[in-house]
């Protein structure tokens, strides 16, 4: 589903807000004590639910597993750690998503510096879904690219989290049950639209001439792939 929205669907327990406030957080190492793990477990269960299976940007369906998909945190726990447990700062990702996202600052400069968690929409730079839709920001164009609604955070979370990337476009198209030739030529026709001087589309080119090389070969070899 496209136009999934977490608003006003997540949050800690009583119990929860209890542990987090007895153990002040000040480094991201602290993600990692097992105190909290029960906290982890539960929101990456009530997460993987309300985002319908699916990683909260590329919309990859994940596995629901909760202890091996990345709870993601939007902004970074590296820069933030007071925030690692703020729920409205976590979701659930694919691997790829949360790799590529890094350690990039996601907050707005003019909200930098503030003491409490922002829960505003227009504090982040990038799509929120406790406080955007993800219809409103990103798109299907052509039926498999990802690509930005005008005016809005889409752009700015395809380049943080790379979603132009080649994976992204064949698994949406495996999900459409296309056969492999067919996103290859639209992925193509593509390519001759893209402007070639940016470092952005350089990636992608690369990155896409590469697989595309790699799953000509494996169409030949077999018809039904």
């Amino acid at each position: 589903m496209s136009n999934y929205s977490l608003e006003g669907l997540i949050d800690l327990s009583a119990a929860e807000v209890s542990i987090v406030k007895k153990n002040p957080l000040s480094k991201k190492e602290q993600w990692n004590d097992k105190l909290y793990d029960p906290i982890k477990q539960r929101l990456k269960k009530e997460l993987i639910i309300k985002q319908f299976d699916r990683c909260a940007y590329c919309r990859r369906i994940v596995e629901p597993n909760a202890y091996y998909e990345p709870l993601e945190h939007i902004v970074p726990k590296s820069l933030y750690p007071q925030w690692m447990f703020e729920p409205k700062n976590l979701i659930v990702t694919c691997n790829t998503c949360n790799n590529l996202k890094g350690n990039d600052d996601t907050l707005v400069a003019s909200y930098k510096s503030s003491i409490k968690f922002p829960l505003l929409s227009n504090a982040f730079l990038i799509f929120n879904p406790h406080f955007d839709k993800w219809h409103e920001h990103l798109r299907y164009e052509d039926g498999i690219f990802l690509v930005a609604v005008p005016n809005s955070k889409g752009k700015d979370t395809i380049r943080i989290c790379k979603l132009y990337r080649f994976h992204v476009i064949v698994n949406k198209a495996k999900e459409l049950k296309m056969k492999q030739k067919e996103p290859m030529r639209k992925i193509v026709s593509r390519l001759s639209i893209l402007e070639k001087k940016s470092k952005e589309s350089k990636e992608i080119i690369q990155e896409l001439y590469d697989a595309i090389n790699f799953y000509i070969d494996r169409v030949d070899d077999n018809d039904n792939f």
